[in-house]
């Protein structure tokens, strides 16, 4: 096992803004932060909270870079449990089974080909089981997700392993690591995959057609036998992507960018039925900031007729501030930007969440000027309103950190993870009570405006 670094050297800016004086204002407080360092270059891909508690970061250098995958698991507490490795591959996604496994999915390569490697880990950090297959020159789990018996399914993209060239196939393994069947979404296109979802009556796939540039995006559903039930397409012959994925009660959602012929690129988000029919798109589900490239990174849906989504909308400045919308393109939406406190114009939101029944929170990489980039969460009332901010920022002038992932764990507190440099950073905040309700040596700190300029 690596050692645990708590770093007294990290500088922690915690930079809080209240829009409320009143005792029962809400605010996130950080409750503890760890650092990450295996030795070798590490970066956060993902995280997950399972159903005992426990916080799983997936570690590892996305393609090309064929070094140690690895599971870093964390109490409560902030207590580092235990490390789980596996040599020569790299991981795109993590998953959580029932049981409070872990599994991780991604690739390995031996010089000429690559192939689809999964792994999976016990709760108390032992390997159950590993699967590595291909069936091409390049076999790739960009995807991966449990359902609720604990099946595994993978989202492949695969080279060479249909006529069409790129495709994008299903993978269904057993809860011990059997493949149970792995097929073609649909042979005749080059579907690319992003984000899949897992349950008991249907798993949903989202991506794009081709990679660079995306040429539209899509939806797909199979049964658990890898048959495709349906297939959804849309803006063919433009540019555009499915970049989220949730399965709501009844619905659907999917959320990107679409480019529309007079080249106006907006965030896009769409609505659908089980049974593939669209229920929404159009003027609903679509919004643009101010005529340049928005784009949706992440969604989170509490109920089917509120729909957040964080991203990035293009000012008419040319530069990009984190966005967050609910119900873009409707009666009752609103939106915020936020533009960091440096001035490169490079600010985005990549995850958002749920906090309890009242908050939203938006998790973001932004510009900080002389001290490179800053990991930021914005936290929101439902109505709208900017209730203030947590940063952190890195060990020194310059140091890139770069959000990930964001997780609520259902009693108030939030797990966020990303990268500082070349080492993995795990924090953990919690709603308190402003002014009442502190962590232990905690301070208020300067007030900072939702432009990113502290004031007195």
């Amino acid at each position: 096992m690596a050692p645990i670094e708590f770093c007294p050297r990290i500088t922690l800016l915690l930079l809080l803004m209240l829009l409320s004086t009143s005792a029962g204002a809400q605010t996130l407080v950080q409750e503890w932060v760890r650092v990450y360092d295996s030795g070798q270059a590490d970066q956060a891909m993902d995280l997950e909270v399972a159903p005992n508690g426990m916080v799983y970061v997936l570690d590892s250098r996305p393609r090309y870079d064929f070094d140690t995958a690895r599971v870093l698991a964390y109490g409560a507490d902030g207590v580092q449990l235990w490390v789980g490795e596996m040599d020569s591959l790299w991981a795109n996604d993590l998953a959580v089974t029932t049981s409070s496994g872990a599994v991780i999915a991604g690739g390995r390569s031996d010089g000429s080909t690559t192939k689809t490697a999964i792994v999976q880990f016990e709760a108390d950090g032992d390997t159950l089981w590993s699967w590595v297959h291909g069936w091409a020159t390049w076999d790739e789990a960009m995807a991966v997700a449990v359902d609720g018996s604990d099946h595994i399914f993978a989202a492949i993209d695969c080279d060479n392993c249909t006529p069409t060239n790129w495709a994008t196939q299903i993978l269904h393994l057993d809860p011990l690591g059997h493949m149970m069947c792995r097929e073609a979404i649909d042979a005749a296109n080059n579907l690319r995959p992003d984000q899949i979802v897992a349950s008991m009556d249907g798993i949903y796939v989202a991506g794009s057609y081709d990679y660079d540039p995306p040429t539209g995006p899509f939806i797909a559903r199979t049964d658990q036998g890898c048959t495709t039930d349906w297939l959804y397409t849309f803006f063919s012959g433009a540019h555009g992507t499915a970049r989220a994925l949730v399965k709501g009660d009844w619905l659907i959602y999917s959320a990107g960018y679409a480019e529309f012929n007079n080249g106006r690129d907006v965030l896009a988000t769409r609505q659908f039925l089980f049974d593939g029919e669209l229920h929404w798109q159009g003027g609903g589900g679509l919004f643009d900031l101010s005529g340049g490239h928005d784009e949706a990174m992440a969604l989170a849906v509490p109920s089917a007729f509120e729909v957040y989504v964080t991203g990035y909308g293009t000012t008419s400045s040319g530069g990009r501030d984190v966005l967050t919308v609910k119900n873009p393109g409707w009666d009752d939406s609103w939106y915020h930007t936020y533009d960091g406190p440096g001035t490169a114009g490079d600010d985005v939101g990549v995850d958002i969440e749920m906090l309890g029944t009242s908050y939203v929170a938006t998790l973001a990489t932004v510009d900080a000027g002389s001290r490179g980039q800053d990991i930021v969460v914005l936290l929101y009332d439902l109505a709208g309103t900017y209730l203030g901010q947590v940063h952190y920022s890195g060990p020194g002038p310059g140091t890139p950190d770069v959000a990930v992932a964001m997780e609520p764990d259902g009693q108030g507190g939030l797990y966020v993870a990303g990268t500082t440099g070349d080492d993995i950073i795990v924090i953990k905040y919690r709603l308190a009570t402003t002014s009442a309700d502190w962590v232990a040596g905690s301070v208020p700190s300067p007030v900072e405006n939702e432009n990113g300029v502290t004031s007195g």
